[in-house]
């Protein structure tokens, strides 16, 4: 007889922290439209065993917080499975003690340019800065920190920016089977779209401008929208991305990105993606 396939939930904060071990999660698991399981347990840590290896669906529901889940979650026989969730606090906020400009690494303040731009941002406009912290802290997960340049403030928008790259970049992205080219789509100019492949969620895109002029000093270099979106799948992308945003006026929102990326990453293996803000 096999032995049972085993599963260990750990639930976190918007802040990258174990939730009290007093929460009690209401976990329902799932196998396609079955379900598996139903109820509360106790604690930041949850135990779960299965008769046969499966794939999950994982859905945790706890007061105060956002629900959060994760699918699939392929399970072995005799072998234990870690899922790490992170929760979002409702009536939460994002949270930059740590993002102030003297705490940031060197080659991202090479990146963010002048100092006042970066602070008045992060008065300003944080969710839009948010936004530009996802994307430069998945890009230096990705070795590519070093290749970017010149952020465009007056371009930063709640959902993208733009930014200024080196040559080696472009070759590296278009070569990369991290990345595999998108349809332009809503990118307007944009001559080229590569879009990360890694997860399921939360992927990092680079839209290449490539027949926009260089500004003085910054010769050779390309001009690239970078963004990320909820979704790998392009269809549930539209659908559920944006043809909302575009009904209702909203953005993507970087708070969902970064629980998104953070999941994905820690399941799949990945240096942990650890912007400098959290979300309390």
């Amino acid at each position: 007889m096999p032995s049972p396939a085993k599963l260990m939930i750990r639930l976190f904060d918007g802040a990258r922290q174990p939730l009290p071990a007093e929460s009690e999660p209401l976990l329902s698991i799932y196998s396609g439209s079955r379900q598996l399981f139903r109820d509360f347990r106790r604690g930041a840590e949850i135990p779960c065993f299965f008769e046969d290896p499966l794939d999950l669906r994982v859905i945790v529901h706890v007061n105060n917080y956002r629900d959060s889940g994760f699918a699939p979650v392929p399970m072995t026989s005799g072998a234990w499975t870690q899922l790490d969730l992170m929760l979002l606090r409702r009536g939460g906020d994002l949270n930059f003690a740590q993002a102030r400009w003297a705490n940031l690494k060197p080659e991202w303040k090479a990146f963010m340019g002048p100092r006042a731009d970066y602070e008045a941002a992060l008065e300003e406009r944080p969710k839009a800065l948010a936004t530009m912290l996802n994307v430069v802290a998945a890009a230096e997960n990705l070795g590519l920190i070093g290749h970017i340049r010149s952020a465009e403030w007056d371009s930063l928008r709640n959902d993208r920016f733009f930014c200024w790259v080196e040559p080696e970049f472009v070759e590296w992205v278009s070569r990369s089977p991290r990345f595999k080219p998108s349809p332009v789509g809503s990118h307007i100019g944009a001559t080229r779209t590569f879009k990360q492949i890694d997860f399921n969620e939360a992927n990092i895109q680079f839209s290449l401008h490539e027949k926009t002029p260089a500004p003085p000093g910054l010769e050779g270099r390309v001009r690239v929208e970078c963004d990320m979106d909820y979704y790998k799948n392009q269809g549930a992308h539209l659908l559920l991305e944006v043809l909302p945003n575009r009904l209702t006026g909203s953005r993507t929102n970087p708070a969902i990105v970064y629980m998104l990326r953070w999941m994905a990453a820690r399941r799949a293996g990945y240096p942990d993606f650890a912007p400098p803000y959290v979300f309390v």
